[in-house]
């Protein structure tokens, strides 16, 4: 009797076929697991990241924020305007040409000396251009990072005591003043009692325009030094800064300045 033997094949095939579905299933799932985590979990996770970093800079900015509106809510305002007023003075928001001219006039009249001439440098009634150019090209610590400034030209004729008082008097005002390019000349007097001195210098007069844009609400307020904070408050109660002493060196002659 002869067996049939064409289904034991079919058999075998239909075993593999769900061996393979069977192994397949997983691998898919691995699949879409992986591509679920790179295309969406992924991105997440560093937006997840990325916030929790702003939160914590915005944090730290408000931190900072509170710190400064609580120093702002401490100052007096009486005495922030007494300082401005102060600050005004040593380094005026205008060139005040003819105000300081009248002033060095007062000046030499109280020191004793005569006032032969005061002259406006060329140029220094217009604008001297940006001010940022300016500091840029200064070197740190010069005088230009103090500001802007206009020259006067000044002659002035009297005795050595007036003269030093004279210099006294002008380191003394309360604006910031330099004095350069000093030259001296003695010479006798017209009536051949004692001694006349000729002085000519160059005094440079620093202002600083206001600024046209505000710095940003956070950036830190700076404490003055006490040398500042002495200063303004000595300019506040007097109009006038430290007078400067002059001083003495040996030169074997009391007056230098006398006839030989």
């Amino acid at each position: 009797m002869n067996l049939p033997t064409v289904a034991l094949p079919k058999i075998g095939n239909e075993v593999d076929l769900s061996r393979w579905i069977s192994l397949g299933a997983p691998g898919g799932a691995i699949a879409i697991s992986l591509i679920i985590l790179l295309f969406i979990i992924w991105p997440k996770f560093t937006q997840i990241l990325q916030l929790k970093s702003d939160n914590q800079e915005l944090s730290g900015r408000v931190q900072n924020l509170n710190l400064k509106a609580q120093k702002l809510a401490s100052f007096d305002k009486e005495s922030l305007d007494l300082k401005l007023g102060a600050s005004e003075q040593l380094l005026p928001s205008d060139k005040g040409v003819f105000s300081l001219v009248t002033q060095i006039e007062r000046t030499a009249a109280t020191s004793g000396v005569l006032l032969n001439r005061v002259d406006l440098a060329p140029g220094s009634l217009h604008d001297t251009g940006d001010s940022k150019k300016t500091a840029s090209s200064s070197k740190p610590g010069s005088q230009a990072d103090i500001g802007q400034n206009f020259q006067l030209k000044v002659s002035v004729t009297g005795d050595y005591k007036s003269f030093e008082q004279f210099l006294k008097n002008i380191f003394s005002v309360s604006r910031i003043l330099a004095i350069k390019d000093l030259n001296l000349s003695a010479s006798t007097s017209s009536s051949g009692e004692g001694s006349q001195m000729r002085a000519a210098m160059t005094i440079d007069a620093y202002w600083q325009p206001l600024p046209k844009e505000l710095n940003s609400i956070e950036s830190p307020i700076e404490d003055l030094t006490e040398t500042e904070l002495a200063i303004l408050n000595q300019v506040s109660s007097t109009g006038t800064v430290s007078t400067p002493s002059i001083p003495s060196v040996p030169t074997g002659k009391t007056d230098l300045f006398s006839s030989f």
